[in-house]
């Protein structure tokens, strides 16, 4: 069930689309629902068994369901962590030690930017939060909380 709670913005409205989850990462559709419908006897025992049409409409599906995803993803899921991250610096600290952040790179597109661990924060003369400490694959560094993105998205920080 905790891969099933919403990472996006939930619409009251029930003809808008459903709020993307951890699960929709790791299978593609919300957990709560059925991967797939049921099957009779006579679909067993059907003489278009050899007939790769079927898999090749499942495989067109699937990759168009992706292409949304990502799509949904990049403006929808992305957007709302920098929305959150603007009140970092301003009134509110959004970033805390644990937090995993992904850390702006100026070269590389967005979906390419690496993922860090916040090991310390550094505190301005306003004591609010202007840099961390982070821990990445290629070792330790400081970055300017602006150049940082929180993974989750708190209810909070709205």
């Amino acid at each position: 069930m905790l891969n099933d709670r919403p990472i996006t913005y939930v619409s009251a409205d029930v003809r808008d689309n459903i709020p993307l989850t951890p699960a929709h990462l790791l299978h593609g559709r919300p957990l709560t629902t059925l991967p797939y419908l049921s099957v009779d006897d006579d679909e067993l025992s059907d003489p278009t068994y050899g007939n790769h049409d079927e898999l090749n409409k499942r495989y067109t599906l699937l990759t168009t369901l992706h292409t949304r995803f990502w799509r949904r993803w990049v403006s929808e899921y992305l957007p709302a962590l920098r929305e959150s991250h603007n009140l970092s610096g301003k009134t509110v600290n959004a970033i805390k030690v644990g937090d995993i952040v992904l850390v702006q790179d100026d070269v590389k597109r967005r979906l390419n930017w690496s993922l860090a661990k916040v090991e310390r924060l550094n505190y301005g003369r306003d004591n609010l939060v202007r840099s961390a400490e982070i821990k990445t694959a290629m070792g330790h560094t400081s970055r300017p909380v602006n150049k940082l993105y929180p993974l989750e998205v708190n209810s909070c920080s709205h």
